[in-house]
């Protein structure tokens, strides 16, 4: 059984764990990677996956595993919350 989280995760939080994981590990995670890693269940996964899918900052091919692409909106997101969170870092030193 995989913990949960307390606190309230995003659906761009999951877009950006699976870019950190797909550079990381150099395959596309699956829902269960994803699930264990973020520690929310894989019907919590896929409801993200859904979200960020109706949104056009990610794409998949449903009849295959592992197809996750990160659209160009999707990629223009992930460096949007770079720059928020590096901000964040820089104002508190």
């Amino acid at each position: 059984m995989t913990p949960k989280k307390t606190g309230r995760l995003s659906s761009e939080d999951v877009l950006v764990e699976l870019a950190l994981a797909h550079k990381r590990d150099g395959v596309v995670p699956s829902m269960a990677d994803l699930s264990a890693s973020m520690g929310i269940g894989v019907t919590g996964v896929k409801h993200h996956l859904d979200r960020l899918k109706r949104r056009g900052l990610l794409d998949w091919n449903p009849l295959k595993a592992r197809t996750y692409t990160i659209t160009e909106a999707g990629r223009r997101e992930i460096k949007r919350r770079a720059r928020i969170l590096s901000s964040a870092v820089n104002a508190t030193r």
